[in-house]
């Protein structure tokens, strides 16, 4: 089961954004909420969720160990559907939002669901993590993969791997046609240039902020910063 938390506008409004929480976090955390509050602030409904197993806080079912980007991609289908069968939300005006590798999981998903949202917008990218998963275990055979692997501070499966082997991510990325914004650190180590590069040759209708001095990450001040383009972007 898929578990999340829905921010109503106290006006009576259709948009949405549906926010997907980075890995190793989730809905428990305080934090989370700051940008969710913060757009429902602008008069738009926020629905906040974890993906199954997406990290050791997930309210959702699922262990770490059985998540991979395909399967948030399913996750993210089933949260965007229960979004449209609801009436109370206009199904033109869903914006996806997410962090970190959430990014990814982003792109395949929005393809799938592109009749029904309307923008995407990414928090600092993690684009650069299937090349180098890619890189770190092009040796070793599917069936020497290890149980349990720490990636970046998290316990993940050999699925996680084995799923981000079949990735394509700059050819999915052209798929996509509608609105996107992208706001990375100037000092991203992983959302490097060359991958903003890359994206600008993917995204036909893409928009770019870049916070200065910040890394992977933002401080309370850089979120603010980040926050006000996206309240332009939705409107």
């Amino acid at each position: 089961m898929i578990r999340g938390k829905l921010l109503l506008t106290e006006k009576e409004v259709s948009d949405i954004v549906i926010i997907s929480l980075g890995l190793g976090t989730g809905i428990s955390a305080a934090s989370s909420f700051y940008e969710a509050e913060k757009i429902c602030q602008t008069n738009k409904n926020v629905l906040i969720f974890d993906f199954m197993g997406g990290s050791s806080v997930s309210q959702s079912d699922g262990k770490t160990t059985e998540m991979s980007t395909l399967t948030e991609v399913k996750d993210l289908e089933c949260v965007v559907n229960s979004v449209i069968s609801d009436d109370r939300f206009d199904n033109k005006a869903i914006t996806l939002l997410g962090f970190l590798t959430r990014r990814i999981s982003l792109c395949f998903g929005s393809r799938q669901t592109s009749r029904s949202n309307s923008k995407i917008d990414f928090f600092y990218p993690a684009f650069s993590i299937p090349d180098t998963v890619k890189k770190m275990s092009h040796h070793i055979p599917a069936f020497l993969m290890p149980k349990k692997m720490n990636i970046d501070g998290n316990i993940l499966g050999p699925i996680f791997v084995k799923d981000v082997r079949k990735l394509h991510i700059w050819k999915e990325f052209k798929k996509y046609q509608k609105p996107v914004l992208i706001i990375y650190g100037e000092k991203d180590p992983i959302c490097t240039q060359a991958c903003i590069s890359k994206a600008k040759a993917s995204y036909s209708n893409l928009q770019l902020l870049e916070i200065p001095e910040a890394g992977h990450g933002f401080s309370k001040e850089q979120t603010d910063t980040a926050m006000n383009a996206v309240f332009s972007f939705l409107l």
